[in-house]
């Protein structure tokens, strides 16, 4: 039984990411495969939701590329 329905909350943040304005094109394409990669491993559905979130308040912060990103 899933009270918090993860599935959903999953599904959810995933479609948030994909219609982001604020997020950039690159951005994107590396949260959702970040997110596909978790997947395969077998994390779940409460943890990759976690990391979804901190993913998009990370681009607010950054406001760059990912790959551009150092210290």
């Amino acid at each position: 039984m899933d009270i918090h329905n993860y599935k959903r909350q999953l599904e959810r943040q995933t479609d948030i990411i994909k219609e982001s304005k604020d997020l950039l094109e690159e951005n994107k394409a590396i949260a959702l495969r970040f997110k596909d990669h978790l997947l395969s491993e077998g994390i779940g559905a409460p943890k990759i939701v976690r990391y979804l979130i901190d993913i998009r308040k990370l681009n607010g912060l950054l406001r760059k590329p990912f790959g551009e990103a150092n210290k």
